[in-house]
C-alpha cells in the first residue's frame, strides 16, 4: 500500500512540476498584448465583451488618456455637490480629444456658467452599445452615485457589424463561462492553450467600426432591443431617483439632412416623450452654434472640440429649462 501511495505521490509531483514549468514558459515566452483583442482595440471584459484597461494610459504622448481604477476615462473630482455620468461610445469617451476638449469637461464648464456645480464623470467607452452601457452601470456606474445620467448611446447600436451584441453577451452569461474566465485570467498557460483549442471566432477577432455598405447586413442592436434597453435604463434610474437626459448624436449625414439611423433616433425620441426625459438633438445643437460638417466633426461620426462644446451647451440649457436639480428628472413610470 505504501508503494502505491509513493507512486501516486511521484505522479502527482511530476504533474505539478510539468504544470508549473508550462506556466513559467507561457509567462516568459508568450506575450498576450500581441494576441487578438476583443473589440475596438481594447482588451476583453468578462461581462461587457471589451473594456478600457484599468490604470493604463491610452492615446498618444501628445494627448494621453488616463484610465482610472474603475476602467473609466479619468476625471478629476472637485467634491461638487452634484454628480453626472455620461454614457455612450467613442463620441462620449472623447475620440482623439484631450481631456479639456471632451463632452464631460465641456458640460461641467457650461453647467458652472449656469450656476450649477457638477462633477461630470465619463462612462463612455469606444464602441459601446446601450446593452453594454447597462452592464457598465451595474458593474461600476451606480456605485459612483450619479444624480444624473447623460445618455448618448445611438451610433454604435445602429451600425452594421459581424455580430449582434445580445448574442455575444448571452454567450458570456452561459453557466460555467465566468468560472472558466476566472481560471484564464490567472493562468497564462491556460490562456495560450485556449487559443489553440478554441480559436477566436470572426466576431471576437474582428470587432470593428463598420460603416462600409455591403460588408454585413444587420445592426448590432435591433431597434426593438434598443428601445427596450432605453426603457430598462429609465426604469433603473427611476428606482434610484436618478435623472436622465438623452443626447441624440449628430453625424455628417444627419447634419446634411440625409437619413442616418432614423429608426433608432425615433425610438430614442419616443422613449424620451413617453417617460418625460429631456432630449437634446445633436443636429439642432450644432446648427444653433453655427457649425456644419467641416467645423463640427473630426470625421463622419465624431465631434471635434467645437462640436462637443455645442453639445454641452445644449445639454446645459435643456437641464436648466427642465428645472434640474430642483426637479430630479427621474423618468416617469411606463
Amino acid at each position: 500500500m505504501s508503494v502505491l501511495w509513493g507512486r501516486l505521490a511521484l505522479v502527482l509531483g511530476s504533474v505539478l512540476v510539468l504544470l508549473g514549468g508550462a506556466e513559467l514558459l507561457a509567462r516568459t515566452l508568450w506575450h498576450p498584448d500581441q494576441q487578438p483583442v476583443s473589440g475596438y482595440g481594447l482588451p476583453a471584459h468578462r461581462t461587457r465583451l471589451w473594456g478600457l484597461p484599468p490604470g493604463e494610459v491610452l492615446g498618444s504622448p501628445q494627448t494621453p488618456i488616463h484610465i482610472n481604477a474603475q476602467g473609466l476615462r479619468a476625471v478629476e473630482l472637485t467634491g461638487a455637490p452634484l454628480r453626472a455620468l455620461t454614457l455612450g461610445d467613442s463620441n462620449i469617451f472623447g475620440h482623439e480629444l484631450a481631456d479639456g476638449d471632451t463632452l464631460h469637461a465641456a458640460l461641467r464648464t457650461e453647467l458652472l456658467r449656469a450656476g450649477l456645480d457638477v462633477d461630470v464623470l465619463c462612462g463612455g467607452v469606444p464602441g459601446y452599445s446601450i446593452l453594454q452601457s447597462l452592464r457598465l452601470l451595474d458593474d461600476v456606474g451606480w456605485a459612483l452615485k450619479p444624480d444624473l445620467l447623460v445618455v448618448g448611446n445611438l451610433l454604435s447600436d445602429s451600425t452594421s457589424e459581424r455580430f449582434r451584441d445580445q448574442d455575444l453577451l448571452a454567450a458570456l452569461d452561459r453557466p460555467g463561462r465566468q468560472a472558466a474566465d476566472s481560471l484564464l485570467r490567472h493562468s497564462a498557460a491556460l490562456r495560450w492553450l485556449s487559443l489553440w483549442l478554441r480559436p477566436l471566432s470572426n466576431a471576437e477577432r474582428n470587432i470593428v467600426w463598420l460603416r462600409t455598405p455591403g460588408v454585413v447586413e444587420h445592426a448590432r442592436v435591433p431597434v426593438p432591443s434598443y428601445r427596450q434597453a432605453l426603457e430598462t435604463l429609465a426604469d433603473r434610474a427611476a428606482s434610484r431617483g436618478v435623472g436622465v437626459i438623452f443626447l441624440e448624436l449628430a453625424t455628417a449625414d444627419a447634419l446634411r439632412g440625409e437619413p442616418d439611423g432614423e429608426a433608432w433616433r425615433l425610438a430614442m425620441r419616443l422613449v424620451a416623450e413617453q417617460r418625460g426625459i429631456p432630449h437634446v438633438s445633436g443636429v439642432a445643437a450644432l446648427r444653433a452654434a453655427g457649425l456644419d460638417v467641416d467645423t463640427a466633426l473630426l470625421d463622419p461620426v465624431h465631434a471635434n472640440p467645437a462640436g462637443q462644446r455645442a453639445y454641452a451647451q445644449a445639454l446645459a440649457d435643456a437641464l436648466v429649462v427642465a428645472g434640474w436639480p430642483e426637479q430630479d428628472l427621474a423618468p416617469a413610470p411606463r
